[in-house]
């Protein structure tokens, strides 16, 4: 956060840690993707994926 300007508003929350290992994020992401995918929708549900240009790969 010190490579942005933030409002001073937002100074309190400059101190705030995170509850858990930023190096566990990637991990748990890949978690829950993985489960996100598992899970069946009703055929009724109409569902498009698009790639955005320069975002994951896309």
């Amino acid at each position: 956060m010190t490579n942005y300007n933030i409002d001073r508003d937002f100074d309190e929350l400059r101190s705030t840690r995170l509850p858990f290992y930023p190096m566990l994020l990637p991990v748990l992401n890949k978690l829950v993707q993985r489960k996100n995918n598992k899970i069946n929708l009703p055929d009724e549900w109409k569902v498009s994926k698009e790639k955005i240009k320069g975002y994951k790969n896309g």
